[in-house]
């Protein structure tokens, strides 16, 4: 499923992303660490909002949510058997009994999970849409993040009754993952425990009660009341194929390069060893 976005810009020239980026961070708390703005780069623009697991679906054919949510299952299994023993960090109780926290590690440490990386910084953004495949536009999404929240406590308020909103995501994420009828529903996260890549990232995430859709969908249905329509809260910024290498080198020079955006990680050789061995157990049953 195709999705159309209101408002769409090319980026022809540096200066043209200083002063775009410039205009944002006078807005009213527009940047910044509860800055208004989130983003991710993506260095093709035809691609949707996927996470990496959703791409693991595509590949091994798997199209029906109780399967998708066994493979989730599984891999989460052989992640946390793994790992305890090769991260310090796992071995913290609050990391290891909320769900949330251990997606966030599986993500980080290259396993896959439900959640989808942004950043709340624009060069960094930048830098994911220019790194990669030479051949093809990059984009960037700049997704507005307290309009999206507002939108879907608004959306969902009756049913959330005297519940947060936050609170009324993780009911029906339960309800997903037990395969009882659920909303569908996307929130926006920051890590609880945040490892040295996600501070380096300046990361955060969206996470979904909808395992098989891609993100940008659920995003955009956050406009939708009924017959009303409402402006999405989610644009793009088109990075030329041949303006990538010249980003590229005017971000290096502001310290934004492949040996900062990823810090080496601890334990990471380790589990790449089982990596393989993930991707073969995680659709199979764990006895």
């Amino acid at each position: 499923m195709s999705v159309k976005y209101d408002i769409e810009f090319t980026i022809n020239s540096w200066d043209e992303f200083c002063e775009r980026i410039k205009v944002m961070s006078e807005l009213p708390n527009g940047l910044g660490s509860h800055g208004l703005f989130l983003f991710r780069g993506q260095e093709n623009k035809d691609w949707c909002l996927s996470t990496s697991i959703q791409r693991k679906f595509r590949e091994y054919s798997i199209y029906f949510v109780s399967e998708a949510i066994e493979y989730e299952k599984n891999a989460e299994k052989y992640f946390l058997e793994k790992a305890r023993i090769y991260i310090p960090e796992m071995n913290k109780e609050v990391v290891y009994w909320d769900r949330l926290s251990r997606w966030e590690f599986m993500q980080h440490y290259g396993a896959g999970s439900r959640l989808l990386d942004w950043t709340r910084s624009p060069y960094i953004a930048l830098y994911f849409a220019c790194f990669g495949d030479e051949k093809a536009d990059g984009v960037i999404f700049r997704l507005s993040a307290g309009k999206l929240q507002n939108r879907q406590t608004g959306k969902h308020k009756k049913s959330a009754g005297s519940s947060s909103y936050y609170e009324y995501f993780k009911k029906e994420l339960e309800k997903s993952l037990k395969g009882k009828p659920y909303e569908r529903l996307i929130e926006i996260i920051a890590d609880p425990f945040p490892t040295k890549r996600m501070v380096q990232q300046f990361a955060e995430f969206t996470v979904t009660t909808d395992l098989l859709e891609p993100h940008d969908i659920l995003i955009n249905e956050s406009g939708n009341f009924g017959d009303l329509k409402l402006r999405k809260p989610i644009i793009r910024f088109i990075i030329p194929e041949d303006k990538k290498q010249e980003y590229l080198i005017k971000l290096e020079t502001m310290g934004i390069k492949k040996e900062t955006v990823y810090p080496i990680l601890d334990g990471t050789k380790i589990l790449s060893r089982d990596h393989e061995l993930i991707e073969k157990i995680s659709y199979k049953p764990i006895k």
